[in-house]
Protein backbone atom coordinates (compact mmCIF):
# COMPACT_ATOMS: atom_id res chain seq x y z
CA UNK A 1 0.00 0.00 0.00
CA UNK A 2 1.12 3.60 -0.61
CA UNK A 3 2.86 5.24 2.35
CA UNK A 4 0.22 7.91 2.83
CA UNK A 5 -2.48 6.49 0.55
CA UNK A 6 -2.34 9.49 -1.84
CA UNK A 7 -2.28 8.78 -5.57
CA UNK A 8 -0.98 11.30 -8.12
CA UNK A 9 -1.05 11.39 -11.91
CA UNK A 10 1.70 13.48 -13.52
CA UNK A 11 1.48 13.92 -17.28
CA UNK A 12 4.80 14.28 -19.04
CA UNK A 13 6.24 13.06 -15.76
CA UNK A 14 9.42 11.35 -16.93
CA UNK A 15 11.68 14.27 -17.87
CA UNK A 16 12.49 17.87 -17.01
CA UNK A 17 9.92 19.63 -14.85
CA UNK A 18 7.69 16.55 -14.84
CA UNK A 19 10.48 14.36 -13.48
CA UNK A 20 11.24 16.87 -10.73
CA UNK A 21 7.54 16.94 -9.80
CA UNK A 22 7.31 13.14 -9.80
CA UNK A 23 10.35 12.83 -7.54
CA UNK A 24 9.14 15.56 -5.19
CA UNK A 25 5.72 13.95 -4.79
CA UNK A 26 7.27 10.54 -4.21
CA UNK A 27 9.54 11.93 -1.49
CA UNK A 28 6.39 12.95 0.36
CA UNK A 29 5.20 9.35 0.29
CA UNK A 30 2.77 9.82 -2.60
CA UNK A 31 2.36 7.06 -5.17
CA UNK A 32 3.17 8.57 -8.57
CA UNK A 33 1.61 7.47 -11.85
CA UNK A 34 3.94 8.79 -14.53
CA UNK A 35 2.41 9.42 -17.93
CA UNK A 36 4.75 9.61 -20.92
CA UNK A 37 4.03 9.82 -24.63
CA UNK A 38 6.92 7.94 -26.25
CA UNK A 39 10.21 7.77 -24.33
CA UNK A 40 9.79 4.61 -22.27
CA UNK A 41 13.49 4.53 -21.43
CA UNK A 42 13.35 7.91 -19.67
CA UNK A 43 10.15 6.92 -17.86
CA UNK A 44 11.78 3.74 -16.59
CA UNK A 45 14.82 5.68 -15.41
CA UNK A 46 12.60 8.00 -13.38
CA UNK A 47 10.64 5.08 -11.95
CA UNK A 48 13.89 3.32 -11.01
CA UNK A 49 15.14 6.47 -9.28
CA UNK A 50 11.91 6.77 -7.31
CA UNK A 51 12.01 3.11 -6.31
CA UNK A 52 15.66 3.39 -5.28
CA UNK A 53 14.55 6.00 -2.74
CA UNK A 54 11.81 3.72 -1.42
CA UNK A 55 8.96 5.31 -3.37
CA UNK A 56 6.21 3.78 -5.48
CA UNK A 57 5.74 4.68 -9.15
CA UNK A 58 4.27 3.21 -12.32
CA UNK A 59 4.61 4.27 -15.94
CA UNK A 60 1.61 4.82 -18.18
CA UNK A 61 2.16 5.40 -21.88
CA UNK A 62 -0.24 7.54 -23.89
CA UNK A 63 -0.81 10.89 -25.54
CA UNK A 64 -2.76 13.45 -23.53
CA UNK A 65 -4.31 14.65 -26.77
CA UNK A 66 -5.94 11.25 -27.40
CA UNK A 67 -9.13 10.69 -25.44
CA UNK A 68 -8.92 6.91 -25.60
CA UNK A 69 -5.34 6.93 -24.30
CA UNK A 70 -6.32 9.00 -21.27
CA UNK A 71 -9.44 6.97 -20.59
CA UNK A 72 -7.27 3.84 -20.55
CA UNK A 73 -4.67 5.46 -18.28
CA UNK A 74 -7.21 6.70 -15.77
CA UNK A 75 -9.02 3.35 -15.71
CA UNK A 76 -5.70 1.63 -15.03
CA UNK A 77 -5.03 3.93 -12.07
CA UNK A 78 -8.52 3.38 -10.68
CA UNK A 79 -8.19 -0.37 -11.17
CA UNK A 80 -4.90 -0.43 -9.23
CA UNK A 81 -5.55 2.14 -6.51
CA UNK A 82 -9.26 2.96 -6.53
CA UNK A 83 -8.82 6.74 -6.72
CA UNK A 84 -6.82 9.73 -7.97
CA UNK A 85 -6.11 12.43 -5.39
CA UNK A 86 -3.71 14.67 -7.31
CA UNK A 87 -3.42 15.52 -10.99
CA UNK A 88 -0.51 17.55 -12.36
CA UNK A 89 -0.93 18.51 -16.02
CA UNK A 90 2.64 19.04 -17.12
CA UNK A 91 2.80 17.54 -20.62
CA UNK A 92 3.60 20.16 -23.22
CA UNK A 93 5.30 20.74 -26.56
CA UNK A 94 6.59 23.67 -28.61
CA UNK A 95 6.64 24.33 -32.33
CA UNK A 96 8.39 27.69 -32.40
CA UNK A 97 8.30 29.89 -35.50
CA UNK A 98 7.49 33.47 -36.34
CA UNK A 99 3.73 33.89 -36.71
CA UNK A 100 3.64 34.24 -40.49
CA UNK A 101 5.81 31.15 -40.86
CA UNK A 102 3.60 28.93 -38.70
CA UNK A 103 1.71 26.25 -40.53
CA UNK A 104 -1.71 24.96 -39.51
CA UNK A 105 -0.09 21.83 -38.08
CA UNK A 106 2.11 23.94 -35.80
CA UNK A 107 -1.01 25.41 -34.24
CA UNK A 108 -3.00 22.19 -34.10
CA UNK A 109 -0.22 20.12 -32.53
CA UNK A 110 0.57 22.63 -29.78
CA UNK A 111 -3.05 23.39 -28.94
CA UNK A 112 -3.89 19.66 -29.00
CA UNK A 113 -1.27 18.74 -26.42
CA UNK A 114 -0.98 21.83 -24.24
CA UNK A 115 -4.62 22.91 -23.99
CA UNK A 116 -6.91 20.16 -25.28
CA UNK A 117 -4.74 17.56 -23.55
CA UNK A 118 -5.15 19.35 -20.23
CA UNK A 119 -8.91 19.48 -20.78
CA UNK A 120 -9.10 15.76 -21.58
CA UNK A 121 -7.08 14.73 -18.54
CA UNK A 122 -9.06 16.93 -16.14
CA UNK A 123 -12.35 15.67 -17.54
CA UNK A 124 -11.36 12.05 -16.92
CA UNK A 125 -9.83 12.47 -13.44
CA UNK A 126 -12.64 14.73 -12.25
CA UNK A 127 -15.12 11.91 -12.85
CA UNK A 128 -13.55 10.27 -9.82
CA UNK A 129 -12.57 13.32 -7.79
CA UNK A 130 -16.08 14.79 -7.78
CA UNK A 131 -17.80 11.73 -6.24
CA UNK A 132 -14.93 11.46 -3.75
CA UNK A 133 -15.45 15.07 -2.68
CA UNK A 134 -11.77 15.98 -2.87
CA UNK A 135 -8.89 16.53 -5.24
CA UNK A 136 -5.99 18.77 -6.18
CA UNK A 137 -5.32 19.77 -9.79
CA UNK A 138 -2.25 21.76 -10.83
CA UNK A 139 -1.80 22.87 -14.43
CA UNK A 140 1.68 23.84 -15.60
CA UNK A 141 1.27 26.96 -17.70
CA UNK A 142 3.88 29.52 -18.74
CA UNK A 143 4.64 33.21 -18.49
CA UNK A 144 4.23 33.10 -22.26
CA UNK A 145 0.51 32.84 -21.61
CA UNK A 146 0.67 36.06 -19.59
CA UNK A 147 3.14 38.35 -21.35
CA UNK A 148 3.50 36.63 -24.73
CA UNK A 149 6.75 35.53 -26.35
CA UNK A 150 7.90 36.26 -29.92
CA UNK A 151 8.06 33.15 -32.05
CA UNK A 152 5.70 31.30 -29.71
CA UNK A 153 2.25 32.61 -30.60
CA UNK A 154 0.86 29.08 -30.66
CA UNK A 155 2.49 28.13 -27.35
CA UNK A 156 1.49 31.40 -25.66
CA UNK A 157 -2.11 31.01 -26.84
CA UNK A 158 -2.26 27.44 -25.52
CA UNK A 159 -0.85 28.43 -22.13
CA UNK A 160 -3.15 31.44 -21.83
CA UNK A 161 -5.98 29.01 -22.46
CA UNK A 162 -4.75 26.83 -19.60
CA UNK A 163 -4.89 29.83 -17.25
CA UNK A 164 -8.46 30.64 -18.28
CA UNK A 165 -9.44 27.00 -17.92
CA UNK A 166 -7.92 26.94 -14.43
CA UNK A 167 -9.96 29.93 -13.28
CA UNK A 168 -13.23 28.56 -14.63
CA UNK A 169 -12.80 25.05 -13.25
CA UNK A 170 -11.74 26.37 -9.85
CA UNK A 171 -15.21 27.90 -9.55
CA UNK A 172 -17.00 24.83 -10.91
CA UNK A 173 -15.12 22.34 -8.76
CA UNK A 174 -15.01 24.30 -5.48
CA UNK A 175 -18.30 22.82 -4.21
CA UNK A 176 -16.65 19.38 -4.40
CA UNK A 177 -13.57 20.41 -2.42
CA UNK A 178 -11.38 20.21 -5.52
CA UNK A 179 -8.80 22.94 -5.97
CA UNK A 180 -7.53 23.94 -9.40
CA UNK A 181 -4.44 26.11 -9.77
CA UNK A 182 -1.80 26.81 -12.37
CA UNK A 183 1.89 27.60 -12.33
CA UNK A 184 3.17 30.05 -14.92
CA UNK A 185 6.74 28.91 -15.26
CA UNK A 186 9.40 31.18 -16.61
CA UNK A 187 12.54 29.90 -18.27
CA UNK A 188 13.47 26.60 -16.65
CA UNK A 189 16.78 24.80 -17.10
CA UNK A 190 15.50 21.80 -19.09
CA UNK A 191 16.03 20.19 -22.50
CA UNK A 192 13.41 22.55 -23.94
CA UNK A 193 15.58 25.65 -23.54
CA UNK A 194 18.89 23.85 -24.03
CA UNK A 195 17.96 23.62 -27.71
CA UNK A 196 18.20 27.41 -27.99
CA UNK A 197 21.46 28.92 -29.15
CA UNK A 198 23.81 30.34 -26.52
CA UNK A 199 23.45 33.90 -27.81
CA UNK A 200 19.67 33.68 -27.41
CA UNK A 201 20.05 32.23 -23.92
CA UNK A 202 22.37 35.09 -22.98
CA UNK A 203 19.80 37.63 -24.17
CA UNK A 204 17.07 35.90 -22.18
CA UNK A 205 19.16 35.90 -19.01
CA UNK A 206 19.46 39.67 -19.27
CA UNK A 207 15.65 40.00 -19.12
CA UNK A 208 15.42 38.03 -15.86
CA UNK A 209 15.88 40.16 -12.72
CA UNK A 210 17.43 37.21 -10.85
CA UNK A 211 19.81 36.64 -13.80
CA UNK A 212 19.39 32.87 -13.96
CA UNK A 213 17.02 30.18 -15.13
CA UNK A 214 14.79 28.30 -12.71
CA UNK A 215 15.67 24.81 -11.60
CA UNK A 216 12.99 22.16 -12.20
CA UNK A 217 13.02 21.46 -8.47
CA UNK A 218 11.87 25.02 -7.79
CA UNK A 219 8.74 24.44 -9.88
CA UNK A 220 8.19 21.11 -8.12
CA UNK A 221 8.41 22.76 -4.69
CA UNK A 222 5.49 25.02 -5.54
CA UNK A 223 3.47 22.07 -6.80
CA UNK A 224 4.04 20.40 -3.43
CA UNK A 225 2.67 23.43 -1.63
CA UNK A 226 -0.45 23.59 -3.79
CA UNK A 227 -1.25 19.89 -3.30
CA UNK A 228 -0.15 19.76 0.35
CA UNK A 229 -2.03 20.21 3.61
CA UNK A 230 -1.47 23.96 3.64
CA UNK A 231 -2.65 24.49 0.07
CA UNK A 232 -6.29 23.65 0.57
CA UNK A 233 -7.54 27.25 0.57
CA UNK A 234 -5.74 28.21 -2.65
CA UNK A 235 -7.76 27.79 -5.82
CA UNK A 236 -8.18 29.55 -9.16
CA UNK A 237 -4.73 31.10 -8.85
CA UNK A 238 -1.77 31.33 -11.20
CA UNK A 239 1.59 31.38 -9.48
CA UNK A 240 4.32 33.04 -11.52
CA UNK A 241 7.69 31.37 -10.98
CA UNK A 242 9.81 33.41 -13.33
CA UNK A 243 12.68 35.09 -11.51
CA UNK A 244 10.83 38.39 -11.60
CA UNK A 245 10.15 38.75 -15.33
CA UNK A 246 6.48 39.54 -14.90
CA UNK A 247 7.19 42.02 -12.10
CA UNK A 248 8.72 44.52 -14.53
Amino acid sequence: MPKNNLIALVTGGSRGIGKAISLALSRKGITVCINYSSNEEEANKTITEIESEGGIAIGLKGSVSEVNDIKKIVKEIISRYGKIDICVNNAGITRDKLFLMMQEADWKDVIAVNLIGTIIVIKEVSKYMIPAGSGRIVNISSIGGIIGTPGQANYAASKAGVIGLTKSLAKEFAPYNITVNSIAAGYVDTDMISKMGQSRLDRIIETIPLKRFARPEEIAASVLHLVGENGGYITGQTLNIDGGITSI
